[in-house]
């Protein structure tokens, strides 16, 4: 994967102005950006919401669309995830589902 195709990329998301500080900390391909966990965030600029979201995203897009890049097929310590709510139980915005938190045993 190239340089231009990572700068593409945050470019089409509008967060290309984090490129120089992603390249100075080793990020310029996209195998490396998918790398990237939420908490890696504030160490590279990253601290509006709306920037977050945006990379959230823009990482979950290239794993869809480049399934060959590295890091996509590791296995999180903890995710959440949407589940069905229980029968009978309600939840806060109607949608029947809920949030739950699956964390895995790595020891």
């Amino acid at each position: 994967m190239s340089t231009s195709l990572l700068l593409e990329m945050l470019r089409r998301s509008g967060l290309e102005h984090f490129y120089p500080s992603f390249s100075t900390r080793g990020i310029t391909q996209l195998d490396n950006l998918v790398q990237l966990s939420m908490q890696d965030y504030n160490s590279l600029g990253v601290t509006s919401m709306e920037d977050r979201r945006r990379l959230f995203q823009l990482i979950q897009t290239i794993k869809a669309e480049y399934p060959d890049v590295s890091g996509t097929t590791s296995t999180p310590a903890s995710s959440t995830v949407m589940t069905p709510a229980s029968p009978g139980m309600g939840t806060i915005d109607g949608s029947g589902y809920g949030m739950a938190t699956a964390t895995e045993d790595l020891a």
